[in-house]
């Protein structure tokens, strides 16, 4: 008897503990909508939802930029930012870390540094590999538009751009600083301008 006992007691603690976990996890996800929300409008930019996910976009002096909260399974709740560049994308190209993005935030973390695969030509300047080394994020990239999507408002969105993306992942927690958003803008920004000189150049 006590033994059953024992057992509808952890069934219902155990349901207990699930159930508290998802109200939490609405909770929160809630409040980063709002966050985002509120985010967007500081930045003049466009809140977007759907019924699962949300993301921030429109023009950021003149470029393309979509703001992405992402919960990844490892790292973690990211920002992701996307900008688009100048110069026409190509397939099977792009600089990009060797590493996942959850390991590359574990050797941040660990204030490690990162190789970058370089595939393809067009994307050859050193100094565009140089200006990314530069930037203080976990995970920075210049790459297709179709490389990093995560839910299908983003790939309706990135579906559009034609040109190669500068790629930037924020260890912010889910809700960053407008600052924070605006410093990461504006070094997406110095790299697009890097990646244009190669569409000057071809001309």
């Amino acid at each position: 008897m006590k033994f059953a006992l024992a057992g509808v007691l952890f069934f219902f603690i155990v349901i207990l503990i699930i159930l508290l976990s998802r109200r939490r996890s609405i909770v929160g996800i809630k409040g980063q909508r709002q966050h985002f929300r509120r985010l967007a409008e500081s930045l003049q930019l466009e809140f977007v939802s759907d019924e699962y996910f949300v993301q921030i976009q429109g023009k950021w002096r003149d470029r393309n930029v979509i703001i992405l909260p992402h919960q990844f399974e490892g790292p973690g709740s990211l920002t992701l930012i996307y900008m688009e560049s100048m110069l026409p994308s190509v397939d099977r190209t792009w600089i990009e870390p060797n590493l996942s993005i959850g390991r590359a935030l574990v050797e941040w973390k660990r204030k490690g540094t990162n190789n970058y695969e370089v595939s393809g030509t067009e994307l050859s300047s050193e100094r565009i590999l140089q200006e990314i080394k530069q930037a203080s994020y976990p995970y920075v990239a210049v790459t297709l538009p179709s490389r990093f999507v995560y839910s299908p408002l983003l790939q309706q969105a990135l579906s559009k751009w034609k040109n190669f993306v500068v790629f930037i992942a924020l260890d912010e927690g889910r809700r960053p600083a407008a600052q924070s958003v605006q410093i990461a803008l504006t070094k997406a920004e110095s790299i697009a301008v890097v990646v244009d000189v190669e569409e000057a150049s071809s001309r």
